[in-house]
């Protein structure tokens, strides 16, 4: 027994704990054990390390006792190599993920669709695409999403992300780099020449790209309201505003152009209509394709109240303004 705690063995069953601890945690990240599990995954792959290497430590007290002196000082070198080994790895993996996520939250000059591009031009494009603000779009989409521009100076882009992988395990293919002007507020600074978001205007810091298509970590927006082309944005770098969330965020609606909708009493297209002159209509509260409207006249004083269907078949059936 007094072999077994010979200063040999010892050093062997410290090395054998860390070499198969290694070796745990390399064989779950082979068969992807943390894959999809959330906040578990890094306790399953700790999990690993710590049976791989319990189990050995049993096989190492009979390979200490079984083995001679000579032996068990070959087995410790060995076994050392490998545990260099294993930390350096784990030290290059490390730090080469550090440099990643470094590298996707600076503004870098290598996007290279990321052209400069004069905020002028930009917010010229931009109203004239939008003379008619807030009308119906045959893609209603699911809301909207506003970056926050004030915590996050740069608006990354992805192309086509796997989303059952973290944001961080990508890199942009665009970006928007917002600055700061002089007077306060801000100004884009270089932006995709194809952008064109739904709604721009950074003098009132109002900018909303229409939600294509939402997931957990990531949205598919439009990026170009025009011809109705899409990238992906990390959901932490902004504000999801979803139909009834934005629609309850806007100055005013008002009926499309040639409309024949009328003002309801109660949320039913047979219910009687409401008989009051207004000017304006103020959303107040939604209820599934129904909205609740406060009537104001030319003054904004209120005239009354009743309800509009705002949506039907998934098409928009109002517009609206982001403005009083």
């Amino acid at each position: 027994m007094k072999k077994l705690f010979k200063p040999a063995c010892l050093l062997l069953y410290l090395l054998t704990v860390m070499v198969f601890f290694l070796i745990g945690l390399l064989y779950a990240n082979w068969i992807e054990a943390g894959k999809n599990q959330g906040l578990a995954a890094a306790a399953i792959v700790l999990g690993y390390g710590v049976i791989f290497s319990m189990i050995a430590l049993i096989l190492s007290f009979f390979a200490a006792y079984r083995l001679k002196h000579k032996t068990i000082i070959r087995i410790n070198l060995i076994l050392s190599i490998f545990a260099l080994a294993g930390v350096l790895l784990i030290f290059f993996k490390v730090n080469e993920r550090n440099m990643q996520r470094e590298k996707a939250t600076e503004p870098s000059e290598d996007l290279k669709s990321t052209k400069p591009v004069e905020s002028t031009r930009l917010l010229a494009i931009a109203d004239f695409s939008q003379q008619e603000e807030g009308l119906p779009s045959n893609d209603l989409g699911l809301g909207f999403f506003t970056p926050t521009f004030f915590e996050h100076p740069v608006l990354y882009f992805y192309g086509n992300p796997n989303l059952e992988k973290s944001v961080d395990d990508h890199f942009p293919t665009d970006s928007i780099v917002f600055e700061k002007r002089e007077i306060g507020g801000f100004k884009i600074a270089r932006a995709p020449s194809w952008l064109l978001p739904e709604h721009l205007k950074l003098d009132y810091d109002i900018l909303y790209f229409r939600i294509h298509g939402l997931g957990t970590n990531l949205a598919e927006v439009v990026v170009n309201s025009a011809n109705g082309n899409t990238r992906y944005i990390d959901l932490r770098q902004g504000k999801i505003l979803l139909w009834p969330e934005f629609l309850l965020s806007v100055s005013t609606v008002a009926f499309v152009p040639n409309s024949f909708q009328q003002i309801k009493i109660k949320p039913l297209e047979h219910a009687s209509t409401v008989e009051s002159n207004f000017s304006f209509m103020q959303p107040v509260l939604i209820k599934e394709e129904w909205l609740l409207v406060r009537l104001l006249d030319s003054n904004f004083k209120a005239t009354g109240k009743g309800w509009i269907r705002w949506r039907k078949e998934g098409h928009l059936l109002i517009s609206y303004s982001l403005l009083s």
